[in-house]
């Protein structure tokens, strides 16, 4: 493993349906599981491209501290 990618990709091979990232903002518990991250991660980073993130570019992330956030760097670091 050399890039966060790498850990995404690995983790999900790794533990695939154990839970990475978990919230509870009412009764229900939302839970993102390894393979979760492995799917959502390129596709949101695909977002990010096609609205023309390229490569060395920077961006800021301004979110609340929730799960989101963990995928929004994970796929401003894939793009």
């Amino acid at each position: 493993m050399e890039t966060l990618i790498d850990l995404v990709s690995e983790g999900a091979r790794r533990f695939d349906d154990r839970p990475a990232l978990l919230i509870r903002p009412s009764f229900r518990t939302r839970v993102w599981r390894y393979r979760d991250l492995a799917a959502v991660v390129p596709r949101a980073a695909r977002v990010l491209a096609d609205a023309g993130l390229k490569p060395g570019d920077r961006a800021i992330i301004w979110a609340v501290n929730r799960p989101e956030w963990v995928i929004a760097f994970l796929a401003t670091a894939h793009a």
